[in-house]
């Protein structure tokens, strides 16, 4: 290996750790079948899934994982955000959703499942998520 090669290796490992401690903050409400059910947040690191459950009259499991956008072309406050949403049930868990959205960082995105035809709203959804994804910099970052 030339010795340009070996720099670019030792540049990119060195780069790696960097990019993996990525850390994001994930402020979401949550509204199943027309009730506000929880108003979640988690900080989630870059490719890395994190879960929060809630028990109670309406228990509900939200998984979240932030996966930047690696493309040149794409201005870098683009994220994908991965989403799975279960409620509990008297079988278990029940998958509501699973999906993947395209966030841009610091503003709302939303995600919802409602009948043909009807408006997506948080009160006439059967599933409504509102989600805003914060990067935190490392003087936000705790311990």
């Amino acid at each position: 290996m030339s010795l340009r090669g070996l720099s670019l290796l030792l540049a990119g490992l060195l780069a790696a750790p960097a990019l993996a401690a990525d850390r994001y903050l994930v402020e979401s409400s949550l509204w199943l079948d027309g009730q506000l059910a929880g108003t979640p947040t988690l900080i989630v690191e870059a490719d890395e899934p994190a879960s929060l459950e809630r028990g109670g009259e309406v228990g509900f499991r939200l998984t979240l994982m932030v996966e930047p956008v690696l493309d040149e072309l794409v201005p870098q406050d683009i994220l994908w955000l991965h989403v799975t949403i279960e409620q509990l049930g008297d079988e278990g868990w029940e998958e509501l959703a699973d999906s993947m959205l395209g966030a841009r960082e610091g503003e709302p995105t939303t995600l919802s499942v409602v009948e043909a035809g009807q408006e997506a709203t948080p009160e006439s959804a059967s599933l409504f998520l509102e989600a805003r994804i914060s990067r935190l910099r490392p003087a936000d970052q705790p311990n």
